[in-house]
């Protein structure tokens, strides 16, 4: 390898850290902060829980107007009851109310809603895991 290729590899893998998004929520606060910014009250996400006592398939829930309204199998389409699932702001009011104690927490880049929530021990059955992903908008026919 010439030694102007080897300096080119270098300033690639010094550059790489630089792309990344800085405005990213790095807490709780600065993702509900964020969140709270977009001002979503209406929106779909496929969601997951995995635990002991529940189902972990994948559903869809739609909120609108900050009421989960609808929860529906990902794969079949069968609705679910409502009261298993959260909105985001509900995810956000179980964070800061002290009662979770996540010990993994990632948030969207963009949006800053929670797209992992892990709390306590999955592997020892007394613990659950969210996840939620593909969060966009909700079609609202009149």
């Amino acid at each position: 390898m010439t030694g102007s290729v080897r300096f080119a590899l270098l300033g690639m893998l010094i550059a790489l850290p630089a792309c990344r998004d800085v405005t990213a929520p790095k807490n709780v606060s600065d993702a509900e902060a964020l969140w709270r910014s977009k001002n979503i009250s209406s929106y779909v996400f496929t969601g997951s829980k995995a635990c002991f006592c529940t189902d972990a398939s994948p559903v869809v829930v739609t909120v609108i107007d900050d009421r989960v309204v609808r929860v529906a199998d990902l794969e079949s389409g069968a609705i679910r009851a409502n009261d298993s699932w959260y909105t985001i702001d509900q995810f956000f009011d179980r964070l800061a109310s002290g009662t979770w104690h996540p010990r993994t927490l990632a948030f969207d880049e963009t949006l800053g809603y929670p797209t992992t929530i892990e709390i306590c021990c999955i592997e020892d059955d007394s613990g659950v895991i969210y996840r939620v992903s593909n969060l966009g908008q909700v079609a609202l026919v009149e």
